[in-house]
């Protein structure tokens, strides 16, 4: 827009010194300025509304592969606090959605298995995985579910700033 701005001001400095230059020669040049700056202005719309909807079809791919999931991906702080769930967790312990951010992970689980989980969500540094950790999970129908954790800290991804742990169901496996 600048380099717009310049160009026309140098015509209309040069228009004004010359007598000989048509005005018609100066409206041309400047309509012709302005068609090529509307031109590109047009074509970064579209590069940009493309960049949009293919941005909407990766979100929601990944939202229907999640959703479609058996595995359940959460992303908690390093006291156990769920900051972010797949559909999948509600679904595996038969809970509401709804009340799970906010509440611990750790509330989720039998008392004897709080403390093996929150051990490795205290120690677990920066960067580092642990090794999958069985634990036992009270679904709302009362029934137990065994449930394989593994914990990977994230901390240092500033788009998750957490640890994601990676549930999975392996109830029939355990029995």
């Amino acid at each position: 827009y600048l380099a717009l701005a310049a160009v026309e001001l140098f015509i209309l400095i040069d228009a004004s010194q010359r007598e000989a230059l048509s005005t018609r020669l100066m409206l041309l040049g400047i309509g012709l300025l302005i068609a090529l700056l509307v031109a590109r202005q047009y074509l970064t719309v579209r590069e940009n509304i493309a960049h949009v909807r293919a941005r909407a079809l990766e979100q929601e791919r990944l939202v229907h592969l999640a959703q479609n999931s058996s595995d359940a991906a959460v992303l908690v702080a390093a006291d156990g606090t769920i900051r972010f769930d797949l559909p999948i967790l509600p679904r595996l312990l038969g809970v509401e959605a709804r009340t799970l951010v906010g509440r611990s992970i750790l509330a989720l689980l039998v008392p004897d298995d709080r403390a093996r989980l929150g051990h490795i969500l205290n120690d677990l540094q920066p960067g580092k995985t642990a090794a999958p950790l069985t634990v036992r999970g009270a679904a709302s129908s009362g029934r137990l579910r065994s449930l394989e954790v593994v914990a990977a800290n994230h901390a240092h991804v500033p788009a998750l700033d957490g640890i994601v742990l990676n549930i999975r169901d392996v109830t029939d496996r355990a029995q």
